[in-house]
């Protein structure tokens, strides 16, 4: 594998920027990756509102990511810088869920990012070209149809170098780091809020910028018990510092997490994860570093449990982004010499 055309994801509006957003967060260290080990490449990206430097080229289209525009333009347009360059690359790596139209053109290889109970059946279509990804065993044990497992795998997302930080000493706090833009109970924002307002003599802190209303609430939830902070954005360069000093990082996600971005950044400082066990794939991500519990009061509990930080950041260091690479360019040769 020496050249390849990257689809970034349908919904990176800041792409390549190092941001917050899971999906383009991880894509662009992997494009950085693959760009250190010599491997020539595009990415053709939506319309950005931020334009950052990289150290590659991005090829960007005139419409606005999926979410704004709807997938037909982005799609389209995709499809056409593909063909017109295909003399250029190997193979094209997708990030977006209509992947399969780029197998009419070379081998692709198509990540799915989403954690649904089930995949729509336009977004897996059986095309001898196209290769499904998917980022944990667990997505791909719920969505991957039987038709479709022979020629698909799961892989792990990989973390930034910059991201591992031993942290050994913690502060007496707990995180919890989401979007505001889902429902209240699906990211289970409203067990976090109950555990600080019941053990007032710990501290709890959330970030995430989304929904106004939602953080007009957290503002004042915040102002009525003061063990409780709504801290906003969390930005970047604060970012190992809020992961590496929490006690621990709650994901209390009820949705079918395909994978867990903030998860692996906790595990990479050390900081322990306590969260429910039917939260996809984040007992898979965390091993026997993970007391899952799903009753409230066994949640509880681990407020108060001691945690090793040097044992979880090793445990953590099988998440780096070079190992990911690694793998994915051994199956990516296995494909095309196939």
């Amino acid at each position: 594998m020496e050249r390849v055309a990257i689809v970034g994801g349908s919904y990176s509006p800041l792409f390549p920027c190092y941001s917050w957003v899971g999906g383009d967060r991880w894509l662009e260290s992997f494009c950085n990756e693959l760009n250190r080990r010599g491997i020539k490449l595009f990415v053709i990206s939506p319309s950005r509102k931020v334009k950052n430097e990289t150290s590659f080229e991005v090829v960007e289209t005139a419409s606005l990511p999926e979410h704004e525009s709807g997938i037909t333009n982005f799609a389209s347009e995709a499809y056409s810088i593909l063909k017109d360059r295909q003399g250029e690359y190997d193979l094209i790596i997708s990030n977006s869920n209509w992947s399969y139209v780029f197998g009419g053109i070379k081998k692709t290889i198509a990540t799915l990012h989403d954690g649904l109970e089930k995949a729509p059946d336009n977004w897996l279509v059986d095309n001898p070209n196209v290769y499904y990804r998917f980022v944990s065993e667990s997505q791909y044990k719920r969505l991957c149809p039987n038709n479709l497992r022979s020629k698909s795998f799961w892989l792990y997302l990989g973390l930034d170098n910059k991201e591992y930080e031993l942290f050994g000493k913690k502060d007496d706090y707990y995180l919890f780091v989401s979007s505001l833009h889902w429902n209240w109970e699906a990211k289970g924002i409203d067990i976090f809020l109950k555990l600080a307002k019941d053990n007032p003599q710990k501290n709890f802190k959330l970030y995430g910028i989304g929904d106004q209303k939602v953080e007009n609430y957290l503002f004042k939830f915040g102002e009525i018990y003061k063990n409780f902070t709504f801290c906003g954005e969390l930005i970047d360069e604060h970012r190992n510092e809020v992961f590496g000093r929490a006690r621990a990082f709650c994901q209390l996600s009820r949705l079918k997490e395909s994978f867990g971005t903030s998860v692996i950044s906790a595990l990479s400082k050390g900081t322990p994860v306590i969260g429910l066990d039917s939260a996809g794939a984040t007992k898979e991500l965390c091993g026997n570093f993970f007391p899952a519990k799903n009753r409230y009061s066994q949640i509880e509990e681990l407020l108060y449990r001691d945690y090793n930080p040097v044992d979880i950041f090793n445990y953590g260091k099988n998440f780096s982004i070079g190992l990911e690479v690694d793998k994915f360019i051994e199956r990516a040769k296995e494909i095309l010499n196939g």
